[in-house]
């Protein structure tokens, strides 16, 4: 996702809830991003430019999730480390995202890691015209099998296994079952990606781990 908190534009409005499935085991990206080709299209870009997730949260099922007594303070994969900040949603209902696209946000009205059901939600930038690529976009470059590990206030590490890395065009994004409140557990990174189109990105990129056992 590129930086734009600012000024928000557009935005999906996704239902929250509903029941999980399982995600298939897919391979990365054919055509993935490379630094050179997110500062080729940044460059032609003034201002932030982003589309943000916009979620319409299921309030009932939402409440029902306990408020976590150990909340996740940082992500690692791929060599690549960001701190975590608790988000939830603006007056909008869009998912705020931190500024700084060297950080995650917790999408904290749902489970955190390491809950016992449901997805626990990681958002963060792929890149920005003037801070460069964001730590998430890293995510394009996990397959299956790769670690994710998630570290808690209290000093836990939390280990998951990659399971897929799927990409969909923003208005077909099975938000529902990526934002889940129940279910079985799993992570949930989400960041942009695609082609840059006036002024955001057309896809989502998500990667789905489950707990390593």
């Amino acid at each position: 996702m590129r930086r734009a908190l600012v000024a928000l534009v557009g935005g999906l409005v996704l239902a929250v809830g509903g029941p999980v499935g399982w995600l298939l085991l897919t391979d990365r990206d054919p055509e993935p991003y490379g630094a050179d080709a997110v500062a080729e299209l940044t460059a032609e870009a003034p201002g932030s430019g982003l589309v943000p997730q916009t979620v319409r949260t299921n309030s009932a099922k939402l409440a029902d999730v306990a408020p976590p007594l150990d909340p996740p303070v940082e992500v690692r994969f791929g060599g690549l480390v960001a701190p975590v900040d608790r988000v939830g949603v603006d007056a909008d209902r869009q998912v705020v995202v931190p500024d700084d696209v060297r950080r995650a946000g917790w999408f904290e009205p749902g489970p955190a890691p390491g809950a016992a059901a449901g997805s626990a939600v990681l958002v963060g930038h792929v890149d920005d015209r003037t801070q460069g690529l964001g730590t998430f976009a890293g995510l394009r470059d996990l397959v299956a099998g790769d670690l994710i590990e998630v570290r808690t206030a209290a000093g836990d590490a939390l280990a998951y296994d990659v399971v897929s890395l799927e990409q969909f065009p923003k208005a077909e994004a099975p938000m529902t079952r990526l934002f889940a409140p129940d279910g079985p557990h799993r992570l949930v990174l989400i960041s942009c990606g695609g082609d840059f189109v006036g002024g955001s990105y057309t896809d989502n990129v998500v990667v789905t781990a489950v707990p390593r056992t």
